[in-house]
């Protein structure tokens, strides 16, 4: 189990039960990967496994009921269920609801909503993409659940919206998995730095050196040569056109380096 109290604060508990990958997917991972890709995505995978699949996960969550009073899944935009049978499946929609019913806790999916369709890999999310309606008198206790953790913006966006109108609530945010790199890939407005610009390493490969903002703070990156937008990177650094803004999807490696997906 990985405690993830610093990244979540406003979580009052908050563990991750595995990592998603650790050479290679781990056991709750796999599961996670087989529901999400192989069935809900790719339709590869039978519903019997996909059954096994999702038995198989809210066993691992069993223990994280106790004393909760309601279960609550991190909000996805337009999800599928009882009461939106035209949305889309989503994996913690369906885990929330058999969870529910091998607990005998209550399972609301109307509490939390995501109002806006952005999505973290694509886009900065922001608190305003979250709402919560006020919880009645006698739940005074949330689990909040979730299949990965990236960096934790989603989880502090709902948090925050679920205790802006419920400042009393006791919240306990368990994640299937976390991602050991940092999360996924989002996009960035880069610009080329002012200084050591140019940079070429021991083997003789080129790279200019950018900057991005991420939660108000300046982070670095490298383009390569052999990235697809390097030659119009460079040329705007040849003509010093540091003014230009260059839009990259940018994760952090497994080294702790941020890294532009090369596509």
């Amino acid at each position: 189990m990985i405690g993830l109290s610093n990244e979540v604060p406003q979580a009052d508990e908050a563990f991750a039960l595995d990592w998603y990958k650790d050479n290679g997917y781990t056991d709750i991972g796999n599961a996670v990967c087989d529901i999400k890709y192989g069935y809900i995505k790719n339709g590869v995978l039978s519903d019997e496994d996909m059954s096994q699949a999702i038995d198989y996960l809210v066993a691992q969550l069993i223990p994280f009921v106790n004393n909760c009073d309601i279960i609550l899944p991190i909000p996805s935009f337009n999800p599928k269920h009882k009461h939106n049978p035209s949305g889309e499946l989503k994996i913690m929609y369906m885990i929330a609801e058999c969870l529910g019913s091998s607990s005998g806790k209550i399972v609301d999916f109307s509490v939390l909503e995501k109002i806006s369709p952005n999505q973290a890999k694509d886009s900065q999310l922001s608190a305003s993409d979250y709402v919560s309606k006020v919880l009645p008198n006698h739940i005074n206790k949330v689990l909040l659940i979730d299949d990965l953790f990236g960096e934790g913006n989603t989880a502090n966006y709902t948090i925050s919206a679920l205790k802006r109108v419920n400042p009393n609530i006791w919240v306990r945010f368990v994640s299937l998995t976390k991602n050991q790199y940092g999360g996924i890939s989002k996009q960035y407005d880069c610009r080329i730095s002012k200084y050591d610009s140019y940079y070429i390493n021991d083997n003789g490969n080129e790279a200019v050196n950018l900057y991005f903002y991420k939660n108000d703070k300046a982070e670095h990156v490298k383009i390569w040569a052999d990235h697809s937008q390097f030659q119009d990177v460079k040329q705007a650094l040849d003509s010093k056109d540091f003014n230009r803004i260059f839009e990259f999807s940018i994760y952090k490696n497994q080294n702790k380096y941020w890294q532009i997906v090369n596509d």
